[in-house]
Formats: structure tokens, C-alpha cells, sequence
């Protein structure tokens, strides 16, 4: 079992994961994964942090998909060289070579099987990344949301802080006095 260190929680306890053998999850995207969460007393931090933390995920992501990429581009290569070696053999030994046949051959041969495994797992890698970019992009317009609703005083905290806009609450008082004085009226 592997174990991983999480970041501290609200109450600053420091969480500890056991991961199993063969999770293909990178440290460093956990550690990412987890500062998704919105610390609601501690808004200005998640403000001041999202801008570079976002940037970090986006360059791990962009590094992911490059290391996807290049990897592809062995595959590519390595089977063209099986696909040669295998037409070469068929013309030594004087047969005849069908598509079919070099193409079972390619998808058979040790190296395709190897490299295209570590594709797939680089592919699973970026995707992973993108996500977590997409979830970054979401956090940042949750701490937009969350900003607002403290200013309007949701939370209570924000109403004892921020001045009361008066001209609006005596205009408001105006109005229901005068639909009072007309509701009285009309009887």
C-alpha cells in the first residue's frame, strides 16, 4: 500500500490515504484533486491561490497531452518498422504478404502491445488532467458565486459588515406605507 499525504482539512488536521499497489494516479494530481474544495471561511485565500493553482493544472495538462502525443508518434513509427520487417520476410521466404496478415502481425508483435499500452496510459493520464482543469474552471466561478453571496450577506457575516443601503430601505418603507394607506382606503 502506498500512502499519501492529503493537504490539511478545515480544522488543520493533516488526512492520510492509503492508496492500493497499481493506482496509476499521480501524487501530484491527488494533491491537485483535493485543493478542488472551497474552504467557505477562508474565501480570500481560495481567490488570492486560484489563479496560479489553475495555471499549474494547466500546464501538467498540456504536459500530459504532449507526452500522449510523442508516445503516438512512436507507436506510429515503431509499427511501420514491424509492418517493413514483416513484408521483408514475406518476400525472403516467397510468399505472398495480404494486409490482413501484416496487419495481424502488428497488433501481435511484443512492441506494438507494449507501446500501445503505455499510450493508453498516458491518454488516461491526460484525460484525467483535463477533467481536473474543467473542475479548476468550475471552483473559480463557485469562489465568483460564493464572493457574491457574502457581499449580499447570505451568510450573515457580510450583513453586519457592509453598510445598510438606507435610501433603498426608505423608499422600501415609503412604498409599503403608501400600499398600506391605499388598502385602507378601498374598505
Amino acid at each position: 500500500m502506498a500512502i499519501l499525504i492529503k493537504p490539511r482539512e478545515a480544522g488543520g488536521r493533516v488526512r492520510v490515504v492509503l492508496r492500493p499497489p497499481g493506482d496509476s494516479m499521480p501524487d501530484e494530481y491527488a494533491l491537485f484533486r483535493n485543493r478542488i474544495k472551497i474552504d467557505r471561511d477562508a474565501l480570500d485565500k481560495a481567490v488570492e491561490e486560484q489563479a496560479q493553482v489553475f495555471l499549474e493544472v494547466c500546464d501538467r495538462h498540456v504536459h500530459a497531452l504532449s507526452k500522449r502525443d510523442e508516445i503516438r508518434d512512436k507507436l506510429a513509427r515503431r509499427d511501420a518498422e514491424i509492418a517493413r520487417e514483416v513484408r521483408r520476410q514475406a518476400e525472403k521466404g516467397k510468399t505472398r504478404a495480404t494486409e490482413a496478415m501484416i496487419n495481424d502481425s502488428v497488433l501481435l508483435h511484443i512492441d506494438h502491445v507494449k507501446l500501445n499500452t503505455d499510450c493508453a496510459e498516458l491518454k488516461k493520464q491526460a484525460d484525467l488532467w483535463s477533467v481536473l482543469r474543467d473542475a479548476f474552471d468550475q471552483r473559480m466561478r463557485m469562489i465568483r458565486e460564493l464572493v457574491n453571496l457574502y457581499a449580499i450577506g447570505y451568510y450573515g457575516a457580510a450583513g453586519t459588515v457592509t453598510p445598510r443601503n438606507t435610501v433603498r430601505d426608505s423608499l422600501a418603507a415609503t412604498a409599503r406605507t403608501k400600499m398600506d394607506e391605499d388598502r385602507k382606503a378601498r374598505r
